[in-house]
């Protein structure tokens, strides 16, 4: 992971209405130009008008990205050859790279594809991994994309009011158990409008302010405390401490 990046993470507020919705964010991006990456929320574009509309806007904004040397992570609400998916679009250098939501919620299945792996991304700052949202109640998305080699895990959401009081312990308990830096970007219509940057010891390094629609919090994650897992005895270090071979019951339906 580079040594010094730049976070931003954006406290989305959806109207469903694809032209506001895409207008909002780009002044976002706009006025964040200076941050090596920026996350937004999950389906934070949505209800588009068709595929043609669909393509000008992730090539608009993969323009963006390489015009502004800046990573933006965006949650995508598509269909796709008729099919329906939840999408997580991470753009850099005028390309991009697609993560598909695992765990489809209660009101998705069925309607929508699920997601058949975690995959890591290479990029310019270090190893980014996805979640939308669902993911992170199961510790197995993260753990997975910590396996497969993520130093910076995403987290797209639209995390219900109802379950606020959960948003800082599965956040928190997701970046401490697994040591990464945690992006959790959520909307305030849909969701409960907390989004935060958390570090790898599971403490808040900053947070956006509930109240206020597209209010963005900005921090420096340091690569180098990464480091420390790699270089601590080996007795603390959970990597060297799993024991996958008595793991297997969670791997059965």
């Amino acid at each position: 992971m580079k040594s010094k990046v730049k976070a931003t993470v954006v406290n989305t507020y959806l109207y469903g209405d694809i032209d506001k919705d895409f207008n909002n964010l780009k002044s976002a991006i706009f006025s964040n130009k200076s941050s090596d990456i920026i996350v937004f929320s999950e389906v934070c574009l949505s209800n588009f008008k068709d595929k043609i509309q669909h393509d000008q806007i992730i090539n608009e904004i993969a323009d963006i990205s390489k015009n502004n040397n800046i990573i933006i992570v965006v949650g995508i609400d598509e269909i796709i050859n008729n099919q329906k998916y939840n999408s997580a679009y991470l753009f850099d250098d005028g390309e991009y790279k697609i993560y598909n939501k695992v765990h489809l919620v209660f009101d998705e299945v069925g309607d929508y594809a699920s997601g058949k792996s975690f995959p890591v991304f290479d990029t310019k700052i270090g190893k980014i991994g996805l979640m939308i949202c669902y993911d992170a109640i199961f510790p197995e998305s993260a753990r997975c994309l910590r396996l497969n080699g993520a130093e910076i895990i995403c987290l797209l959401a639209q995390w219900t009011k109802q379950e606020n009081q959960y948003w800082d312990i599965v956040t928190r308990v997701r970046a401490k158990e697994n040591w990464v830096y945690l992006i959790a970007s959520d909307d305030m219509n849909e969701g409960c409008g907390r989004s935060m940057i958390v570090g790898p010891d599971g403490n808040i390094l900053s947070n956006t302010k509930k109240s206020k629609p597209f209010d963005f919090s900005t921090t420096i994650l340091d690569g180098n405390r990464l480091d420390k897992l790699k270089k601590t005895n080996p007795t603390v270090n959970w990597i060297k401490l799993r024991q996958p071979e008595k793991y297997k019951i969670i791997s059965q339906d």
